[in-house]
């Protein structure tokens, strides 16, 4: 049996972990000038009065912030070492699952967002007039807009476009995709560390060569044919894209799933490198054991799993020596036939 643990970048700005961070030098996304900060927010937290720290809203019920990986001093990198050594003395687990890290960040910009009546807690609210506005609101339309609507800006459910990241050398609109992947780097080096081994880091966010530290899952599916079937593309996608170690939420994660379609899907997610049966907080179940002829052709597929590992582990250590992939398309194999 092995132990995953699942950990979000953001941290609290009042916790322990945090007080540790500043008293180790440590980098934060933070606003350009001090006439930006939301001191309404920043004056709540004695830890951030003062500074240009930008903070945010998760899941914790106090506001966040974002430790900075891109830091050239590598002091965010260290600290973070630390943290995850000191967690790993608490909690014997093998490898760590980093989600939210595009970074993600709940209610930007909006007047009432949807964590509020469980928490009051101000969202953060970005220059969107003038010209501190120019990187949030570019000249034309971005995917956000026919992603979440009309309203919505190049921020919306992250941070500040005009963020600092680098001890404020760089832009978060010229760093923001490089986040995930600079994360999944400091978080392989503390995994290594802190087991002793070369344990397993999953990465929400990824970048090119993020295959290189992390593997990936295919995000929040729902239990559907359809998305069974987006699976077998996806697997093969991120493979042309460096990132080998790569699955779906076997049964989907969003919806509720039917026997057969779970029963298939088992089958299906034995050949996936990350394979995985996940699923949504207040769905049904859907563990193999909910249907016994699901529980028995989960065992089947698995059984054959582990006996063809040797093979898919020695796929794997040779893309990580060469390159290539591990599950690949057929016209990989064919390139000059029609049907491939």
């Amino acid at each position: 049996m092995s132990l995953i643990l699942i950990l979000d970048p953001a941290i609290q700005a009042d916790s322990d972990a945090f007080n540790r961070s500043l008293q180790q030098d440590v980098s934060f996304i933070e606003w350009p000038q001090p006439e930006l900060v939301q001191d309404e927010v920043n004056q709540l937290y004695p830890l951030v009065k003062g500074t240009k720290i930008m903070l945010g809203v998760v899941w914790p019920d106090r506001h966040v912030a974002f430790p900075d990986f891109l830091d050239p001093l590598n002091k965010t990198m260290a600290w973070w070492t630390n943290e995850i050594n000191q967690l790993h003395r608490s909690v014997n687990f093998d490898g760590i699952w980093i989600d939210m890290n595009e970074p993600a960040n709940f209610g930007t910009n909006e007047q009432s967002p949807w964590y509020w009546e469980q928490k009051q807690l101000s969202p953060l609210k970005c220059p969107l007039s003038g010209s501190s506005a120019t990187l949030d609101l570019p000249p034309y339309q971005t995917v956000n807009v026919y992603q979440w609507g009309y309203g919505n800006v190049l921020s919306s459910k992250t941070l500040c476009m005009l963020a600092t990241t680098s001890r404020n050398k760089l832009r978060f609109y010229d760093t923001k995709n490089l986040y995930g992947l600079f994360e999944a780097i400091a978080t392989q080096t503390a995994v290594f560390e802190a087991t002793a081994k070369r344990g397993v880091v999953i990465s929400r966010s990824t970048f090119p060569s993020s295959g290189h530290y992390a593997g990936h899952w295919l995000g929040d599916n729902s239990g559907t044919w359809e998305d069974l079937r987006t699976s077998v593309i996806g697997v093969q996608e991120f493979n042309l894209f460096g990132i080998p170690y790569v699955g779906s939420d076997i049964c989907g994660y969003l919806s509720g799933v039917t026997e057969e379609l779970c029963l298939r899907w088992h089958q299906l997610g034995a050949f996936h490198s990350f394979s995985r049966n996940h699923n949504g907080e207040n769905n049904a179940p859907h563990d193999p054991g909910v249907w016994p002829a699901v529980a028995t052709a989960a065992r089947e597929a698995l059984l054959f799993r582990y006996r063809y590992l040797p093979y898919l582990f020695s796929l794997h250590f040779r893309a990580s020596l060469n390159g290539g992939s591990v599950i690949r398309p057929v016209f990989f194999e064919f390139p000059n036939s029609n049907d491939a």
